[in-house]
This record gives structure tokens, sequence and C-alpha cells, in this order.
């Protein structure tokens, strides 16, 4: 949040100094004249859209509406010459990867790893910006520089130890995840030596399906009406989202169910349960 402050404070800062230059205008009043510009309205009408649009539409349609606005902007910064190619390259980067991105209702940080590199960009122009426009001296010394430099520092350290107790614990949760998939797994091979003729499907189907090296069946999350394949941040379900589970299980009739959530079905007894795990057996 700091960095992402110094970021808006620079800009800020910048482009209110440059707007006093004197750019290609028969008057010199560079918003007066992009107000009368219409690519710039329209510009501004598509920014309105995206904005209001954004997570509600395909991802795709808002794709093609940031494209335009980013050859809008394109061609608006040539008529009033401002150099803004690398910016909108970044820009495009971040975007792209933000939006096809957002469709999934299950997030993880790694995602965000295709963002890395535009972000650090307009950090470090922000970072620029605000030592270059705010600039304290003080003898030979940029003051600015130097107290941005030890707030940044202390930031990213703080950061990351603030964030240690839950790497540790996200850590020792997948690990044990991963132990009782592991062993419901191995445990079905010895419970049915003939697995891989019969029908498997299971909650977190890569896990099973990895163990047991065999194909098997993903089961959807059931959500208010919902059939998810992306996964769901709540994992408190309804009534109502117990008997879609069940009637799933029903439908696609699998020999063995590998279930993660606690639920009672119709037509499958568990046999046996580790930890998070309990593997299920048509009746």
């Amino acid at each position: 949040m700091m960095i992402t402050l110094f970021f808006l404070i620079g800009l800020a800062t910048a482009y209110y100094r440059r707007k006093k230059i004197r750019l290609k205008s028969k008057n010199g009043k560079l918003i007066c004249n992009m107000f009368k510009n219409c690519k710039f309205l329209i510009l501004l009408i598509l920014m309105g859209i995206f904005l209001i649009s954004f997570a509600k539409v395909h991802y795709l349609i808002t794709e093609i509406i940031f494209f335009i606005i980013c050859y809008l902007a394109y061609s608006v910064s040539n008529e009033f010459s401002l150099d803004i190619d690398r910016d909108l390259l970044f820009l495009a980067w971040f975007m792209t990867f933000f939006i096809f991105q957002s469709v999934y209702i299950a997030k993880d940080h790694r995602y965000f790893i295709t963002m890395v590199a535009p972000l650090a960009y307009f950090l470090t122009r922000g970072l620029t910006w605000s030592v270059e426009e705010l600039k304290v001296k003080f003898r030979e010394y940029n003051l600015t520089l130097i107290l941005l430099t030890i707030l940044l520092l202390s930031t990213m350290i703080l950061s990351v130890a603030s964030q240690i107790p839950d790497i540790e614990k996200d850590n020792y949760n997948s690990k044990l995840f991963n132990q009782e998939a592991q062993n419901a797994s191995y445990w079905l091979m010895n419970y049915d030596p003939e697995y891989k003729s019969k029908l498997i499907y299971a909650d977190l189907w890569s896990y099973f399906g990895w163990f047991l090296q065999t194909d098997v069946g993903k089961m959807p999350i059931f959500r208010n009406n919902q059939t998810i394949y992306a996964g769901t941040k709540d994992y408190n379900f309804t009534e109502d989202d117990k008997m879609a589970f069940d009637r799933e299980l029903n439908k696609t009739n699998p020999d063995y169910y590998f279930g993660v959530w606690s639920m009672n079905f119709t037509n499958y007894e568990p046999i046996n349960r580790f930890g998070q795990v309990t593997i299920y057996q048509r009746k």
C-alpha cells in the first residue's frame, strides 16, 4: 500500500507540473482541447463502460473494450505529443492477464506472477517521479530518496515478516492434506486391486488422480443453483447444495467417491476416512 501511495503521489505531482508545458494546440490549453477531441470523449465513455461491465460480462468482451481504449489512448497521445508508448505497453501487459484471470472464482497467489513485471515497472515509475518531483535536498544529499528508501525497505521487511506465520500454516495444511489423500489412495489400492477398472470420482480430483495413477472424474462444486468447476471460497454448503451433490453422484454413478466435504448420500456409504478425506462406495 505504501509503494502504491508513492506511485500515486509521484504520478499526480508529475502530471500536475508537466501540464503547464505548452503543447501543440492553438490556444495552449491541453484539457480544453482534449475535451473538444472526439476520440478523447469516446475514450472517457469506454473507460466508464469498462469499469461498470468489468467481471459482469464475458472476459473477451472486456478485453476488446480495453484494446479499443489502448488504441484511442495511443492515438490521442500522439495528437497531443504525449509519450506514453511504454506505459501503454506495460498497462496492456498487466490488464490482459488481470482481466483473463478475474474469471477464476478461486484465486491463487501464483496467478499474479504473470503481472509482476508490469507492476514493478509502474511502481518504479512512481517512486522515480516521487523522488524527482518531491525532492528535498540537504547539502549534497537527496533526503527524499534516503527517506523513501528506508521506508520502502522497512515496509518490505515488515510485510515478509508478517506473512511468515500464515505461510507456515498454509504449508502445514497442504502437507497434511497431501498425506491424507495419499493414505486414502493407497488404502483403496489394497482394498480393491481392480480399482483401475472402476469409475472413480473425487473432490480435488488432481490429488487422487496422481496417487492412484488412473483417471479420476472431477466432482464439481454446487453453490446457489450453480455448478462450479473452478473452486469456491465458501465451503459452507446449504442443504440444497448438498442435495445437488447427491444428485450428481446418482447421475454419474461412480463406484468410489473421494469426498473432502462431509455429507450424507442416499446411494453411497462411507467405507473409510483419513482426516479430511472420506472414501464412499456405491451401495
